[in-house]
């Protein structure tokens, strides 16, 4: 079961997205891929997997990704996902919250990514 908080129009934009996203290493996803779910050392320190809105990819990816080696989007469908999403605030503004292991299955595309000359992201 999915649910979603918000009172704000630019936050309902991300609502009106059927994904969430990941980003990810391409041995994490590997790995994943090959036991059927996704866990993160987050969903044992704070009981969720962080995962993002489109609008927030850049700046995460900016902040935390800078120095993941073969680094990925992960696109998952929403509806797909077979543990609880919650939409709670944070930094930036409300992000999903994937509060299990994430079944593999429910991701749709994956897109590798690279810094630019400058070395950023711009997603």
């Amino acid at each position: 079961m999915n649910s979603i908080l918000s009172s704000d129009k630019t936050q309902n934009k991300n609502f009106d997205d059927p994904y969430i996203y990941l980003l990810s290493s391409q041995a994490e996803y590997q790995q994943a891929k090959t036991a059927g779910v996704l866990v993160r050392d987050s969903l044992q320190s704070e009981g969720f997997i962080h995962a993002s809105p489109k609008s927030q990819l850049t700046r995460l990816a900016n902040k935390y990704h800078k120095n993941t080696e073969q680094p990925l989007i992960l696109s998952v469908d929403k509806k797909l996902v077979k543990a609880e999403i919650k939409w709670e605030p944070a930094t930036g503004g409300l992000y999903p919250h994937i509060y299990g292991a994430m079944n593999m299955d429910a991701v749709v595309n994956v897109k590798a990514i690279t810094l630019d000359v400058g070395g950023l992201y711009n997603l």
